[in-house]
């Protein structure tokens, strides 16, 4: 009996010992933890911050970071996102939620734009919104006026005559002007002509006149057929912006646009033209005016600076003119301002004199300075020039311009 418990004692110690033993290398010592996470932030926000109601959110270039009490930080990604309502206009706040950390940053999202189509003649004119009548019939005026009041702020888009027939709207101009009411985001589209210009000059002429801080966004075909030399297709007395997308704008013997503001004119697309001695785009103020696309086409001045407001030229811009006179550029800088800054700055486009007279392509009549990084500066013939300065401004042209014709850098 004593043997028996002697071996059984013994086996009972092995046990234990075999058991510490399992136990012992069973059981790993534990990971250290990592860094732990203090805060996430939207190191690059979404590429796109505004949309139009009925949207979907795109998330596309985000980058979420994540920073660590180490003081690592690194990209991250399987966050979630909330806050967007694509059915409610408004500066939106977006949250960005990640391992119970949270950022967040602002979308913008606008209205819908209400359409407006415009038809009639004469003295006679009537707006429709769908089926319905805005306003009553009268004079092209009114009409603009009751647009105004019924769209009260949201963003429009008029579209002149049924989408075949031109609009002539007569001697007189369609004006938008907040006088009486506001004006959202303002997009023009059909045809409309006038001869505006042609009995009354100055700021009141011309086919499409903004004011105001009016800003409109156009693709329309707008026409000035006055002969006289103060019709212009679009004429801007506006601190807003005028944005020429496409379409073809005709300016007669006066102005394709005419800005006698601070309000900018950026044209990316469409026609601006002019026959005889009409000018393509005046910029008579110290608004700015870029043209990184479309073509502007005239017989004496493709561009004219008058003022301190500086022209840019980039893209695929064309700036031409068939001008044979001597003191013509189809871009030229006047006026009796003084600034020497830079009033004309080249990076890419076509700048060119089609005639073989005596015009220029580029003519500097300022004492303002012309910077020229790239495109193309052509003068077409052994007369005139590429480019000609006639004044104390500075032109500088650098090796990524290709100029072709004489150049007359200092007077």
């Amino acid at each position: 009996m004593k043997n028996t418990n002697k071996v059984l004692g013994f086996a009972a110690i092995i046990a234990v010992i075999a058991l510490n033993a399992l136990l012992f290398t069973g059981c790993p010592e534990p990971e250290p933890e990592g860094p732990a996470l203090v805060r996430i932030e939207v190191t690059s926000q979404p590429t796109k911050n505004e949309y139009t109601v009925d949207d979907n959110f795109d998330i596309t270039g985000i980058v979420v970071t994540a920073f660590y009490d180490d003081g690592t930080s690194k990209a991250v990604t399987g966050y979630e996102y909330s806050g967007y309502d694509k059915t409610t206009a408004g500066t939106q706040t977006i949250t960005v939620t990640y391992e119970g950390m949270t950022a967040t940053f602002t979308v913008t999202v606008k209205p819908k734009s209400i359409l407006y189509v415009i038809t009639g003649s004469g003295t006679s004119f009537t707006a429709k919104k769908g089926t319905a009548t805005v306003g009553t019939a009268g004079p092209i005026q009114d009409v603009i006026n009751a647009i105004r009041t019924d769209a009260n702020g949201t963003p429009v888009t008029i579209q002149f005559g049924d989408g075949t027939a031109v609009l002539n709207i007569g001697e007189v101009p369609a004006n938008f002007n907040t006088t009486g009411g506001t004006w959202g985001a303002i997009t023009l589209t059909g045809k409309i002509t006038s001869s505006s210009g042609s009995i009354i000059s100055s700021e009141t002429t011309g086919t499409v006149i903004i004011n105001n801080n009016v800003s409109i966004t156009s693709g329309a075909d707008i026409a000035n057929t006055s002969s006289g030399s103060y019709g212009a297709a679009i004429r801007s007395n506006s601190t807003g912006a005028v944005s020429i997308t496409g379409g073809t704008l005709a300016g007669g013997g006066g102005y394709g646009v005419y800005n006698s503001s601070t309000g900018a004119v950026i044209i990316t697309g469409g026609t601006i033209q002019t026959t005889g001695a009409g000018w393509g785009v005046q910029n008579n103020s110290t608004g700015t005016v870029n043209i990184s696309g479309g073509t502007i086409s005239s017989g004496s001045y493709g561009i004219i600076n008058s003022n301190t407001g500086k022209i840019t030229v980039s893209g695929t811009a064309r700036i031409t003119s068939s001008s044979t006179v001597s003191t013509t550029g189809a871009i030229a800088l006047g006026g009796s301002a003084t600034d020497s800054s830079v009033r004309l700055e080249i990076s890419g486009g076509t700048v060119e004199n089609t005639s073989t007279g005596n015009g220029n392509a580029i003519y500097n009549n300022s004492s303002g300075a012309i910077n020229i990084t790239g495109g193309t500066i052509t003068k077409a013939g052994t007369n005139g020039y590429a480019i000609l300065n006639n004044s104390t401004g500075v032109i500088t042209v650098g090796p990524g311009a290709t100029v072709t014709g004489q150049q007359k850098l200092t007077k």
